[in-house]
């Protein structure tokens, strides 16, 4: 038996090592836990036909099918509901920074500097505009180019004390 057992493992490897679970059978105890836990395993799929999830126990049991817009989670995860809601913040500086305003300001600050970080002088790469007095702080100086400087991703981290 231990020559069959060495003889399966070596065609798992090529250079001829053993792995230790190789031939090992799992006790009754670890048995009877894996089939609780497949018992209780669901699993879910998206139907583009009917526009729902499927949710199916143990894979051989009935099957649900749920609107996506029903779903539980879905109505729980929304909003104010969800785990990590932090008041609505940020959606108006999002909103600001894709207007025209603020990437025009950003291309003027990248050609004024010539595409080099003013930190480390790197040419090129991943740049971003620095705003030298605070976006949040000072917002008629938002779009002044004279408050802009380009950085590259490590500099701007460094002086963001990231």
């Amino acid at each position: 038996m231990d020559q069959k057992r060495s003889q399966a493992a070596k065609k798992t490897y090529k250079d001829g090592r053993v792995p230790y679970w190789k031939g090992k059978n799992h006790s009754e105890a670890t048995r009877l836990k894996i089939g609780r836990t497949k018992k209780l395993q669901h699993v879910t799929a998206w139907n583009k036909g009917t526009k729902g999830i499927m949710v199916a126990w143990n894979k051989g049991m009935e099957c649900v099918w749920i609107s996506k817009r029903n779903h539980v989670a879905n109505r729980l995860r929304k909003g104010e509901k969800h785990w990590n809601w932090k008041g609505g913040i940020g959606k108006e500086r999002h909103r600001l920074m894709g207007q025209i305003e603020y990437k025009k300001w950003r291309s003027s600050v990248f050609q004024r500097d010539a595409w080099t970080c003013q930190m480390c002088q790197a040419k090129g790469g991943y740049l971003e505009a620095h705003h030298i007095k605070s976006w949040s702080k000072f917002p008629d100086l938002r779009y002044e180019v004279s408050n802009g400087k380009t950085l590259c991703l490590p500099c701007h981290n460094l002086l963001k004390g990231r």
